[in-house]
């Protein structure tokens, strides 16, 4: 698996927003943390998806 491909910027992107999400949960603001970190897994997963499909037409491809 390349693990190149999965360093996308909406990838990169949902990492930073689970993060800030559990940052917010742990200070103290814990709805606006509990509403980015699902928006973050939710992008994590759109991501991991769309790279796994793109590199899996890559494959076919070849």
């Amino acid at each position: 698996m390349n693990f190149r491909a999965f360093l996308t910027p909406a990838y990169l992107t949902s990492l930073v927003l689970l993060l800030l999400g559990a940052i917010l949960v742990s200070t103290g603001l814990g709805v606006l943390g509990w509403l980015i970190l699902l928006v973050g897994m939710a992008l994590n997963v759109v991501a991991a998806s769309v790279t796994a499909n793109r590199e899996a037409l890559r494959r076919t491809e070849r």
